[in-house]
């Protein structure tokens, strides 16, 4: 788990592992940061973490306020980093909007280790429905995903059912 020590690098308001080459980070699992409101510069610290920690499987990040910004970095870690073993990400209640959610989705559909995605809560409109739909099209890997709250008219709940058929 991240902790909060004497030895780590602030960002935002809450202190994360600073240097890559910690020992710590090789067996990190989990970062558990839910409603701190640290902002769109957790995502940087989340992209390290990911490319560095093999052993990280779940990123607890709702309510941060993340923006599309934030997340940006995140997810194309996510769909990049060679040793990903990242299972479970809950990115709910941080402000994605549609721009976010495309982004989210147009990354994961390279990823395949990801299994639980929660977007809920983020007003990722029509638009982040319609580039999800079309993630779930080509990820088989995706087994549970949470898209409640996010205000979705009849058109992109159908695009999202045409998917899971």
């Amino acid at each position: 788990r991240v902790r909060e020590d004497e030895r780590t690098q602030r960002i935002g308001h809450w202190r994360l592992i600073g240097a890559a080459n910690r020992p710590e980070l090789l067996t990190l699992t989990e970062v558990d940061v839910s409603g701190r409101k640290i902002g769109p510069a957790l995502g940087l610290a989340i992209e390290r973490a990911i490319h560095t920690a093999p052993a990280l499987a779940r990123l607890y990040l709702c309510g941060n306020a993340l923006g599309a910004e934030g997340v940006g970095p995140i997810v194309r870690a996510l769909a990049t980093a060679p040793l990903c073993g990242v299972t479970c990400i809950d990115l709910s209640a941080n402000e994605l909007g549609t721009a976010g959610a495309v982004e989210v989705a147009h990354a994961l559909g390279a990823n395949r280790s990801v299994t639980t995605l929660s977007l809920a809560a983020n007003g990722m409109g029509d638009a982040g429905a319609s580039a999800v739909a079309e993630m779930l099209a080509t990820n088989a890997t995706l087994a549970a995903l949470d898209i409640r709250q996010n205000a979705l008219s009849c058109a992109g709940r159908t695009a999202l059912m045409a998917a899971l058929r």
